[in-house]
């Protein structure tokens, strides 16, 4: 049972991830994260000396994001992107076979490199140009460019925020994340990519105009504020591998960066000042901020207990939620059941309260089930913070709400004239989504095993 009173914060958690999902009249995701927090202060959920420890445990994450944005906002703006994508096309010859397969692993890299939230928004949009040229059909490259945000997030702790608010809290190595994810991202982009060239394949007809890709391509080339930018970029996330490798914060590296194309693109006079305020998504700061409060409200609610019991083996609940240590599994059977179960389960709840939630939601959980289970580490052990990147990253494949980044390109690909609708999308995603978590999660295993 919860505790009593947790209604009303569960009621206000749900009212905020509504909000968060449907933004009622425009308004902006920030605000009703924002409100949400407010109402978790004033409700007496979260006391506001609680507070700051959960927004200083932030720092580091919302000190690399901003550095990232400054990063992409002038690479975007330098037309790093655009050149990539033209490069891609390039290779790929006049075939749209070939350049979905391409764009496919254009759009890894860069979500790999910069993070799923801008293949979304600004590789995306270059890749549907392309198409439009053509006068080839969108809808594949519609459904690639979101997949491919997704699935592909999982390789690296940059690659998306969920996988910096898991390597923070767990404080998970840069490079053991990197070659623990390998075989997982690995698996998981192969099939996802199989999976969507089966679907698609008698729909990508038309051919593109090399020349033309040729004169763009001569045309960006030649611009020094491009190559600074890349070189700039370049730099940073060589930077990020470094940081790693020695064990320092990335953050750092990311301020460095963003100073560094901010100074760049002033003293070109590529931009004014006011560029960085109006050009960078800096909304995504206090999002994270107030999110992280609300959920935190939600958390010590007691809706954390309810979680793990529903997200472990019956016999493990059982014993985990009487106080009894956690049985664990010692096969190879057993460990895979119980690694599918949590992953379903959290690929489940990404749909329902979108992926960011889940994931604040399922470290609570994590950390609840650790502490009751007598040998700290919890049913699933250190399969945990990893098993559940894979639900969260890959299950927001089956709905529309499923991701912020999955929401943003699908917003820009509405306002350029295709619609892509809930079920069209929710036939789409069991198709390819279970066989993509599915893959994933054996790669861990093997991984791990």
């Amino acid at each position: 049972m919860l505790q009593s009173g947790s209604w009303l914060v569960g009621l206000l958690f749900a009212a905020t991830v509504a909000g968060i999902l449907w933004r009622p009249r425009g308004i902006h995701e920030a605000w009703v994260a924002g409100a949400g927090a407010a109402l978790m202060l004033l409700l007496g959920a979260v006391h506001p000396g609680a507070a700051a420890p959960v927004l200083r445990e932030t720092s580091p994450v919302l000190a690399f994001l901003a550095g990232v944005l400054v990063v992409a906002a002038v690479a975007e703006r330098a037309g790093v992107f655009t050149w990539a994508a033209l490069w891609t096309a390039r290779l790929a010859g006049s075939s749209l076979r070939r350049l979905f397969v391409a764009s496919y692993l254009l759009g890894s890299a860069v979500t790999i490199l910069f993070s799923l939230d801008t293949t979304a928004v600004v590789l995306a949009p270059v890749v549907f140009r392309l198409v439009q040229q053509a006068g080839a059909d969108p809808v594949p490259f519609a459904f690639l460019s979101v997949y491919v945000a997704n699935v592909t997030s999982l390789l690296l702790p940059v690659s998306n925020l969920t996988n910096l608010l898991i390597q923070a809290r767990y404080e998970l190595p840069f490079w053991e994340f990197a070659r623990v994810m390998a075989l997982p991202a690995l698996l998981a982009g192969a099939v996802n990519l199989g999976l969507l060239y089966a679907v698609f394949r008698r729909r990508l007809q038309g051919r593109l105009d090399t020349r033309a890709l040729e004169v763009q391509v001569r045309a960006l080339s030649r611009s020094p504020f491009l190559r600074w930018s890349l070189g700039i970029s370049a730099v940073t996330i060589l930077g990020f591998g470094v940081a790693g490798w020695v064990g320092v914060p990335l953050w750092p590296v990311a301020v460095a960066g963003g100073i560094a194309s901010a100074v760049l693109a002033l003293r070109r006079r590529e931009v004014t000042p006011s560029f960085f305020v109006r050009g960078v998504a800096w909304a995504v700061i206090p999002f994270v901020m107030g999110l992280f409060v609300v959920i935190e409200g939600f958390r010590t609610s007691g809706a954390g207990r309810e979680l793990v019991a529903a997200a472990l083996t019956p016999a493990a609940a059982a014993e985990t939620l009487s106080g009894h240590a956690a049985s664990r599994p010692t096969d190879l059977w057993a460990t895979l059941e119980s690694l599918g179960r949590f992953v379903a389960l959290t690929a489940l709840g990404s749909n329902l309260v979108n992926n960011i939630p889940m994931t604040l939601l399922g470290m609570g959980a994590l950390e609840a089930d650790a502490a009751i289970d007598a040998g700290g580490e919890g049913a699933l052990g250190g399969l945990a913070p990893y098993a559940l990147l894979l639900g969260v990253n890959i299950g927001p494949l089956l709905t529309v709400v499923g991701s912020l980044a999955t929401i943003l390109s699908l917003t820009l690909l509405r306002q350029r004239g295709v619609e892509v609708g809930g079920w069209q999308y929710l036939r789409m995603g069991l198709l390819v989504m279970p066989p993509t978590l599915a893959a994933a999660t054996l790669g861990l295993l093997l991984q791990l095993r």
